[in-house]
């Protein structure tokens, strides 16, 4: 097997056969799987102590094959007490998770790793309504994403105003699919108009028609819906 094997989203490098590509993607046969389709009523309910402080930052925009990417010292999140460093975002179209069944037009995933190495991603559900200011000076790139000089962006500009999540144990979407990663996937979505979802499921058509990973079952993990006990006012 090729440890530097293609992957995609269709046809026979497509997700089902991941696993079967590259030794260093054996993971995405794996039993602790993301994406999942969240339990809106099953989950177990409680608390999170949860502070997002993003920052403006020098932001670097890139095509990955996996999608629209944005590179940047943003910030960080601490979580329980722990410092996760944001490292990147990248979108998806569709939206990878699903909430009770329900498939979003999209979803944003925040990178961030701690100092130890471990990973945490909050995703955020993207919906249909007004357009959303804050994501002008990336969706003006489109479609010439790989000519972007590097500007300064604050990613707080993104969040949600509610700040619930559900929370669990998963892995990366994308291969290599490495598992051990916790996810907080925000309940409240952010809203895009019909266009700028257009313009950005047409960047990720070139490619791929779509960049989302089908949603994995859940086998053993727990499913938390947690409300924060920290200000949920970011900096900026």
């Amino acid at each position: 097997m090729d440890t530097d094997a293609e992957w995609g989203y269709v046809g026979d490098i497509g997700p089902s056969h991941w696993a079967d590509l590259s030794r260093e993607f054996c993971a995405c046969g794996g039993s602790h799987q993301s994406p999942i389709d969240l339990p809106r009523r099953k989950a177990t309910e409680g608390t999170i102590d949860l502070d997002i402080r993003y920052e403006k930052a020098i932001a670097r925009l890139s095509y990955k094959s996996y999608g629209v990417q944005m590179t940047l010292d943003g910030g960080h999140i601490r979580v329980n007490g722990e410092t996760y460093r944001l490292v990147q975002f990248h979108f998806h179209t569709p939206s990878e998770h699903r909430l009770a069944g329900v498939t979003f037009p999209g979803e944003l995933h925040l990178v961030h790793v701690g100092e130890s190495g471990h990973i945490v991603v909050l995703g955020i559900f993207l919906a249909d309504g007004d357009a959303h200011p804050g994501l002008s000076p990336i969706w003006s790139a489109f479609p010439t994403v790989e000519a972007t000089p590097p500007f300064p962006f604050n990613p707080a500009i993104l969040l949600p105003d509610g700040r619930e999540v559900y929370v669990y144990e998963g892995s990366l979407t994308t291969p290599p699919c490495t598992e051990d990663v916790t996810w907080l996937v925000m309940k409240q979505p952010i809203y895009l108009s019909d266009v700028q979802i257009e313009n950005l499921t047409a960047v990720h058509a070139e490619t791929n028609i779509h960049n989302n990973r089908p949603v994995q079952p859940l086998n053993d993990r727990d499913v938390d819906f947690l409300q924060p006990v920290t200000d949920p006012s970011p900096e900026t």
